[in-house]
């Protein structure tokens, strides 16, 4: 691995990238986020220019042992020195290596190994694209979820609103009756009281009348008695002087 190297992103490192996994620090998510299966490490150093090239370079190794990123490209090797005339010829290499993405691959079949790393980037683009666009479907889905969650909770305030509304109205409708049956007991005790005040007043006031009248009938029988008492000592008076006058005309004609 040197700074011509190009990395992407494994099925792990894609889960680790776009959330679904968590294994990785923050830095080191950061870092993965970086790999793009197109970048060198030269280019990745530039991008990530905080980072000493040493530390960068622990990073990258450290993702690749872990199973998060692998390596796409590495530099062609130096050209193999020509077999002088009577040596032995390099051995071949041995079976299944010629399938690997390794140095030997880049150097005995370099077509071959062109054409898998175009496939691999596309492959790794393509497996990028889905999870973009996995991510984009999650995002949807959780802004659906959270809109749905909105609506309920706005139904549920716009019922709990409602419910104390109609409560407060059966409350307030409740004390309106309370305080108009107390101001209707109120009046009628208030009419009650006056009611057998004026009752009272009246019978009050025929008793001072019965009295008055009482008065004025003894007294007027009193003036009456009176008056026929004087009217007898008058008459009688009156007849006494009649009798004596006639007595004493009676004596002077008798003289």
């Amino acid at each position: 691995m040197d700074r011509r190297s190009v990395f992407g992103k494994t099925a792990k490192g894609l889960m680790e990238a776009t959330g679904k996994t968590g294994l990785l620090s923050r830095e080191l998510r950061n870092i993965l986020k970086e790999v793009d299966g197109r970048a060198s490490l030269d280019a990745l150093r530039e991008r990530l220019a905080r980072y000493p090239e040493a530390k960068l370079f622990e990073f990258i190794t450290e993702l690749a042992r872990n199973g998060f990123v692998r390596e796409l490209s590495a530099p062609e090797p130096a050209a193999a020195p020509v077999a002088k005339a009577g040596s032995a010829p390099s051995p071949a290499p041995a079976a299944g290596q010629a399938e690997d993405l390794d140095f030997t691959s880049l150097v005995t079949r370099p077509v071959a190994g062109a054409e898998r790393q175009s496939d691999t980037a596309q492959a790794q683009q393509a497996t990028e694209a889905r999870a973009r666009d996995e991510a984009a479907a999650r995002a949807r889905a959780e802004a659906a979820r959270v809109r749905a969650q909105a609506v309920v909770k706005a139904r549920l305030e716009a019922e709990a609103r409602a419910k104390a509304e109609t409560e407060a109205t059966a409350r307030a409708e409740v004390a309106a009756r309370e305080q108009a049956q107390a101001q209707a007991r109120a009046r009628a005790e208030t009419e009650a009281r006056a009611r057998r005040e004026a009752e009272e007043k009246a019978r009050q006031e025929a008793a001072q009348l019965r009295a008055t009248l009482e008065q004025e009938r003894k007294a007027r029988d009193e003036a009456e008695r009176a008056a026929r008492e004087q009217a007898e000592r008058l008459a009688r008076e009156m007849r006494e002087h009649v009798q004596q006058q006639e007595q004493e005309r009676d004596r002077r004609e008798a003289e």
